[in-house]
């Protein structure tokens, strides 16, 4: 797993005193964060070069992880589901995008566009428990991801219009991606509320 080989580069920095036993934690963090976002690009890569999208899913990569960072959305409890749930996302997108090239009409990307996009603005930005957001934190976060899907999908219409459909086989599937990890993030929050409210009327 990504944790243990963050932690085995970690431990053998601290023994080489690269880095202190005070800063682990985080060289630790920072490390997971590095491994598998670089990963999840060469999986993606790797999907685009099969099925010939290849910038197509360079693109989205990029867009997903930038809008997801000021997003936010739904975390997995355990590693494993969160590598597989995310594998499997992004081969629904890359084969989602094929799809969208292969049909040669903008009317699903359109559509795409409307059902998810409020879905972003509505759910956006979605903190996790263990680090909740303050009021202008959430503020600053939501312009911002709201900002990029608005600006994004007005820039993937107006290139398809032009003629430049690359952009609108990207974004849609972006935006369909963070739209429903958003949602589902929303679920879990109203579902443990609900859950932590029994528990407190039973006792």
């Amino acid at each position: 797993m990504i944790s243990s080989a963050a932690k085995r580069i970690c431990r053998f920095l601290v023994c080489t005193g690269v880095v202190s036993q005070e800063e682990s934690e985080l060289y630790e963090y920072g490390l997971f964060l590095l491994i598998s976002r670089a990963a999840f690009f060469i999986l993606v890569c790797t999907l685009g070069l099969l099925c010939d999208l290849f910038w197509a899913c360079i693109l989205f990569y990029l867009h997903f992880s930038l809008l997801r960072g000021y997003a936010g959305g739904v975390h997995a409890s355990r590693e494993w589901v969160c590598l597989l749930c995310t594998t499997l996302c992004f081969c629904l997108a890359v084969v989602g995008m094929g799809w969208l090239r292969a049909s040669g009409t903008t009317t699903a990307a359109y559509g795409m566009l409307l059902v998810f996009g409020p879905m972003v603005w509505i759910f956006s930005p979605l903190d996790v428990p263990e680090k909740p957001l303050t009021q202008s934190e959430k503020r600053h976060y939501g312009r911002i991801s709201k900002g990029l899907v608005l600006g994004s999908a007005l820039i993937a219409i107006v290139a398809a219009q032009m003629g430049y459909c690359l952009l609108l086989w990207v974004i849609p599937w972006s935006v369909a991606l963070e739209g429903l990890l958003l949602l589902a993030g929303f679920l879990k929050q109203r579902c443990c509320q609900g859950k932590q409210e029994i528990f407190r009327n039973l006792t």
